[in-house]
């Protein structure tokens, strides 16, 4: 061979240059964390956050049933029939303020997001107190 033709030679792909000009540098990042844990443990904690999922929807009965009672007393006229008229519109005013008690209630959870951070977090507290019992 000639040395010009050497010279004008590509070095192989592995060796980290690409056509000559770029050199190309790998940095491997593959450090994994591990949680090991029971199927009841996850079961458990999946309940958990499967339940809170659950009552983000809560509201929409106490919600609903306020909106029937506020339109209760703005088409209906109250009449004497078995209980006095008085009596009838102080049931559904009490109506009114437990459905409202209620929603309140229920708010608080409406707006609570489930983290996938959280329950990773939750399995890993339940790893540490089980390492703590051996």
């Amino acid at each position: 061979m000639k040395p010009e033709e050497d010279n004008k030679k590509t070095p192989p792909e592995h060796s980290g240059y690409v056509k000559g000009i770029i050199e190309v540098k790998v940095f491997p990042n593959l450090s994994q964390k591990v949680i090991i844990t029971t199927e009841d443990r996850l079961k458990l904690c999946l309940q958990e956050n499967l339940k809170k999922a659950e009552r983000r929807n809560d509201w929409l009965a106490p919600f609903s049933l306020f909106i029937a009672i506020i339109t209760v007393f703005v088409t209906a006229e109250f009449k004497d029939y078995l209980l006095s008229s008085k009596t009838w519109e102080a049931i559904f005013i009490i109506g009114g303020i437990a459905s409202i008690v209620w929603l309140g209630f229920t708010l608080k959870h409406a707006f609570q997001k489930i983290r996938i951070e959280k329950i990773i977090e939750d399995l890993k507290q339940d790893q540490n107190h089980q390492t703590d019992n051996l």
